[in-house]
């Protein structure tokens, strides 16, 4: 009886030998891999807030949420938004310098002096309902928004460079004006570091706060 062998190198056993081991660990490398060289990694100081957990709202901005009721059938309630609810100004409701009325305040607080980029997810209704007045502490308005995507949640960046961004360690106050009606407001974010480009709904820093509406106007 002839018994037939086969001669196997001692490089082709170790690569045998290797991927027989390995093998089951394959799927995980690879993940790992993916997560360091894919996944955005956000680094520095990073504030997001629910645009609802406003401290003071003024008419005719107001607080709209999926379980509640709409203004009208022309200005329905989204879907779409963190936590359910965002804050609005309806189109139709005015604007300056027919209405002069309309904010809410909204307090953060950052952790170091840096000069930090500032982010909102917007929902615009057109190209007369896209964009805020907005300060800083005390600091000179300026005009969030103008650009051209509509009926939508996406996440819209202040590119000016602006001195009211150069903001000290501690608390600030954030207030949002009316400018333009027909807008929506979800998210509001603050990093120092300017690679990091939210996308979808980001993680909240910012627990909402009790609501207080000014007497006198109706929400």
């Amino acid at each position: 009886m002839t018994i037939n062998t086969i001669k196997t190198s001692p490089n082709i056993l170790f690569r045998k030998i290797r991927g027989f081991c390995f093998r089951p660990y394959f799927d995980i490398i690879i993940c790992l891999l993916m997560f360091i060289f894919i996944v955005p990694v956000r680094a520095g100081d990073y504030v997001c807030m629910e645009a609802e957990s406003a401290l003071n709202i003024e008419y005719p901005m107001r607080v709209a949420c999926e379980d509640g009721d709409a203004v009208s059938d022309k200005w329905p309630i989204v879907t779409g938004a963190s936590g359910s609810c965002y804050l609005e100004i309806p189109q139709g409701s005015g604007n300056p310098p027919e209405i002069e009325k309309g904010y809410a305040t909204i307090k953060f607080i950052v952790l170091k002096d840096a000069t930090y980029h500032l982010w909102c997810r917007i929902w615009w209704a057109d190209e007369c309902g896209n964009s805020l007045t907005m300060t800083i502490d005390d600091g000179a308005p300026f005009t969030f928004g103008q650009n051209s995507t509509f009926k939508c949640w996406h996440w819209v960046k202040m590119k000016r460079r602006l001195s009211q961004l150069d903001l000290s360690k501690g608390a600030h106050v954030l207030k949002i004006i009316n400018r333009e009606d027909g807008v929506r407001i979800d998210q509001i974010l603050f990093t120092d570091n300017h690679k990091h480009v939210p996308v979808g709904k980001e993680t909240v820093t910012v627990l909402p706060a009790p609501i207080v509406v000014n007497k006198g106007n109706t929400l």
